[in-house]
């Protein structure tokens, strides 16, 4: 696999930095099976999955065009555990959306928050944030999420360590119940696969019509509980990694995640 099926001004900024060859993640959520789709990504540092994000939901923020129309209320939302985490993932994807005239805004703690305000009324495409900086633009009126397509959040087991959880919940509460879900992770939590077998009570988990969770690293490309590669439809019900309500307290209510 190449990008050459990839948007032409998302192909040319890949092309600008020396990408020929997607990495495993990046494969595994390009896959037509993973199209559209909410998911489940077990990818680590390193794995290139900030271009493998910024690649899967560019189908839902330019719905077929090759350039965005000028920025307004933002399209996706990107939440990362720390400032340096966020403010990486803000460069990542200015490079790469760069031809295709998107305008990334971040919002960070330790940051002004008055020049985080002004940027977000002059409208953005995508914004990238921490979870309390978010929730904060979220309360005050300053983020507007009506229009987002998607929602990513980053390190997302990180997020759990480090106590976001109420603030998670509440930004998903916020989204449209439309918006598509990507939920990326340094771990697995084997919690999802077990209860949701004893759920159906069956030995195979059942395989929903719009979640996948596709497992991907660095070093073996993806892994699953099936020989099928790149991706695998295990474990959660429809929408389930989106439900404001269930999505922590539910699905990730264990802390400690392992594979």
């Amino acid at each position: 696999m190449t990008f050459s099926t990839t948007s032409p001004p998302l192909a040319r900024a890949l092309s600008e930095r020396n990408y020929d060859q997607p990495t495993p993640v990046q494969t595994a959520v390009l896959a037509d099976t993973a199209v559209d789709r909410d998911l489940l990504v077990s990818a680590q540092t390193g794995s290139g999955k900030t271009v493998a994000y910024g690649l899967a939901i560019a189908r839902n923020l330019l719905d077929g065009a090759e350039r965005f129309e000028r920025a307004a209320a933002p399209l996706a939302l990107i939440v990362a555990p720390t400032r340096e985490l966020a403010l990486q993932v803000h460069r990542e994807l200015a490079w790469l959306y760069q031809h295709a005239n998107a305008r990334v805004v971040s919002c960070v703690g330790g940051m002004d928050p008055r020049q985080e305000q002004r940027e977000l009324a002059g409208g953005a495409h995508i914004v990238v944030g921490t979870p309390g900086r978010l929730c904060d633009h979220l309360r005050r009126g300053r983020l507007d999420v009506s229009e987002l397509k998607a929602v990513v959040l980053d390190e997302a087991d990180e997020m759990l360590d480090l106590g976001f959880r109420e603030d998670m919940e509440f930004i998903l509460k916020t989204t449209p119940d439309s918006r598509r879900t990507l939920l990326f992770s340094a771990t697995l939590p084997r919690v999802i696969v077990h209860s949701r077998r004893a759920a159906s009570g069956s030995k195979d988990p059942p395989r929903p019509a719009d979640t996948s969770i596709v497992v991907a690293s660095r070093d073996n490309g993806c892994r699953s509980s099936r020989s099928i590669w790149p991706s695998v439809q295990i474990s959660c019900n429809p929408r389930e990694i989106g439900s404001p309500s269930r999505m922590v307290s539910s699905t990730f209510a264990a802390r400690r995640w392992t594979i």
